[in-house]
């Protein structure tokens, strides 16, 4: 490493070292963090790899990291950065002495053993789980994620909206406060592969304990059911910005990434559309032609089905993996087996709307987060954002769950499920297989 960076002559032409905490806070060798777990969310440090990948020199622009909105991380120990394999055993050592002595004094560098990957302690001892900020059971915390996902600019503008994206960048803050992990999808990026791949990944990658959150803003829709799975005959659909090719997110698309959930993990649905009051379990009901009221722009999140749009989702799901497959009538739906909670704008038959740059539903839901939901259950919140919309409003929030599920404790990790889970494999095995490599 000494020869690489050639750290006792010259600059080397090959390689270069930063030392955090630089002189500089610019540039494409500066560094602040102070942590292994700081360099990522380090913004000089970021935007130095973003200099050095791109090759731009220190005065030319680049997209600040500070700046941008796509991801917001809440901090958490470096431990639950690894995907810990759920059949790992883990037992903590009391005490464990380190086998790796000094080399002979004549033995040449080629051959020196390397020094131990974990720091040993004068008196042999491997550091305790305590020193090392994991809890003394040796567990994963419970984690918590959010996929944020706000459309306004479909190619169309009969299709424009104004208010979803603000609405995903609400709910992120908003969830970001309560100590999520933020996703978020937008206008271009939120394409119907792009939604079905990170929704894939939300559940795919949770475990017993986690809570999970899924937003969406934008156009809602329903179709002729092509599979028979629908008693009414037919399916909802979510608009990605890729809608009108046929590429709609219809509600067998969600169900089918359901049947991945693992047991014990909470995983709320937030759907500021129209026709989102039951798009996680089979059901639609028929559009309301509203009213409209005093705000200076106000738009209805609905797409009308229309010949065009029906075709080109026939000929989607008869070209893609997707393909219409036969399965019993009537679906495998249904409140009572239902394994998510869904928050809704509005109920079947009604309109959601958007007013003045926001979702109405997303406003009022957001505010009552932010006044805190300590104890607070699902059943509950949907009371208070239903009230929140006065006495005589133009749609009406819905709470979409199984019965039982109403109520349990809004965003927070199911009963008897510890905040703590999943037992990982021991530090003592893991330096020694880092040591091997």
């Amino acid at each position: 490493m000494k020869r690489l960076f050639a750290l006792d002559e010259a600059p080397s032409p090959r390689a270069a070292v930063v030392w955090s905490v630089s002189a500089a806070d610019s540039g494409a060798s500066a560094s602040t963090a102070r942590t292994h777990g700081g360099f990522d969310d380090d913004v000089p440090t970021m935007n130095s790899v973003a200099r050095r990948v791109l090759g731009r020199a220190d005065a030319d622009a680049i997209v600040d990291y500070a700046t941008a909105p796509d991801i917001v991380r809440a901090p958490r120990p470096w431990i639950e950065e690894i995907d810990w394999p759920a059949s790992a055993s883990y037992e903590w050592p009391s005490t464990a002495t380190s086998t790796w002595s000094p080399p002979a004094e004549a033995a040449p560098a080629a051959v020196q053993a390397p020094p131990p990957i974990l720091t040993i302690t004068p008196n042999g001892e491997i550091p305790t789980p305590t020193s090392l900020g994991i809890g003394p059971t040796g567990s994963r915390r419970a984690r918590r994620t959010a996929l944020c996902i706000g459309v306004d600019r479909y190619p169309d503008p009969r299709h424009r909206l104004a208010g979803c994206v603000a609405d995903a960048r609400m709910w992120s803050d908003a969830l970001s406060g309560l100590g999520f992990e933020t996703t978020m999808l937008t206008d271009g990026d939120a394409t119907r592969e792009a939604i079905d791949r990170e929704l894939e990944r939300l559940v795919g990658n949770s475990r017993s304990g986690d809570v999970l959150v899924f937003q969406y803003s934008g156009h809602g829709t329903h179709l002729p059911d092509l599979d028979a799975d629908e008693e009414d005959r037919e399916d909802e659909a979510i608009c990605p910005v890729d809608f009108a090719t046929g590429a709609l997110y219809i509600d067998d698309d969600i169900a089918r990434v359901l049947r991945q959930l693992p047991d014990g993990v909470n995983l709320s649905f937030f759907m500021d559309c129209c026709h989102s009051g039951t798009n996680t379990r089979f059901a639609v009901g028929a559009p309301d032609t509203g009213s409209r009221g005093a705000a200076s722009d106000e738009r209805k999140r609905f797409v009308v089905p229309t010949v065009e749009l029906i075709d080109a989702h026939r000929r989607f799901r008869r070209q893609s993996r997707f393909a219409m497959r036969a399965v019993t009538p009537g679906g495998t739906g249904g409140r009572s087996r239902m394994r998510d909670v869904k928050f809704a704008a509005c109920l079947d038959g009604e309109v959601a709307w958007e007013s003045d740059g926001h979702g109405e539903f997303t406003l009022r839901a957001t505010r009552v987060l932010a006044d805190g939901i300590d104890a607070m259950t699902n059943e509950q919140f949907a009371r208070r954002v239903t009230e929140a919309f006065g006495a005589n409003p133009r749609q009406h929030p819905m709470l979409d769950c199984a019965d039982d599920a109403r109520a349990l404790r809004l965003l927070q990790p199911l009963a008897g499920v510890a905040e703590t889970i999943e037992p990982i494999r021991s530090i003592e095995k893991l330096v020694t297989q880092l040591s091997t490599h």
